[in-house]
């Protein structure tokens, strides 16, 4: 990439961080009056998003002003760009999130097992990288359930295996496993993920808790918006969402009722 080219898209892009900033903050403001919980989880929010805005701005300041020799430049836009959708990413589950609370179900039929094939394929890169095993699929091509279907609203249901399986192949240790496993009967479907790796038994009500962070965890990144986005995707289906650990495995399982 050409030097000025470079100058410019760093300058613009760290003016479009200050002004994104200063709009959160004004928005954490305008909650702060309107009730105590929208403050908190703002303040979350807030809290969360400031760690990449503020590495995205160090580095582009660095690159301004030379700091960064210009051999290394490309090395640390992609540091840039890798903070940039970190951070957008905390702000649209935050969206997401409050969108929730008031968002119109539209139902219409939904094939479960193609939709999680979607997603898993987005994540392929990401999993061949980490040296992870995937299972489940071959038994489930070849079983009456890869033609499930529920009613339910298809965007919701892929935004909330979406985040379920961004947090399994998140959590999954190099050279770990996962294995997708889905029953059916009459009324219900469950989707199950189990995947290498525990987490503390108190801690598999609490991770779909808004703003959850395990003492033991080492990503402190984020307020853990997505499992609780899992969690109330499912209710409003009229299911649930569960937890289990236990023999250095996790599995989680989501439930929507077919109807």
């Amino acid at each position: 990439m050409d030097r000025e080219l470079m100058l410019v898209f760093v300058s613009a892009f760290l003016i479009l961080l200050l002004v994104m900033f200063l709009l959160l903050e004004l928005s954490a403001a305008r909650h702060k009056k309107e009730n105590k919980l929208a403050d908190e989880e703002m303040s979350y929010m807030m809290h969360d998003i400031k760690a990449p805005l503020n590495s995205i701005r160090g580095f582009a300041e660095g690159i301004i002003d030379g700091t960064i020799p210009k051999g290394e430049e490309e090395k640390y836009l992609q540091i840039i760009k890798s903070e940039s959708e970190r951070a957008a990413k905390i702000a649209e589950d935050y969206a997401v999130y409050k969108k929730l609370d008031s968002v119109r179900i539209v139902k219409k039929e939904v094939k479960i097992y193609d939709v999680i094939c979607e997603i898993f394929l987005s994540f392929e890169k990401t999993i061949t990288d980490k040296n992870i095993t995937l299972s489940g699929i071959e038994e489930i091509e070849n079983s009456r359930v890869k033609t499930v279907s529920v009613e339910g609203d298809k965007d919701l249901l892929h935004r909330a295996f979406y985040n379920l399986i961004e947090n399994c192949v998140k959590y999954t240790p190099y050279g770990g496993s996962i294995r997708l496993h889905i029953k059916s009967d009459a009324k219900r479907v469950d989707v199950t993920l189990n995947n290498s790796g525990e987490i503390e038994k108190t801690d598999t009500e609490k991770i779909f808790a808004a703003g959850y962070r395990s003492d033991n965890s080492k990503n402190k990144n984020g307020m853990g918006l997505g499992l609780s986005i899992v969690k109330k995707i499912s209710q409003l289906h009229g299911g649930d969402v569960t937890a289990r650990t236990g023999n250095g495995q996790t599995s989680v399982t989501v439930t929507i009722p077919i109807k």
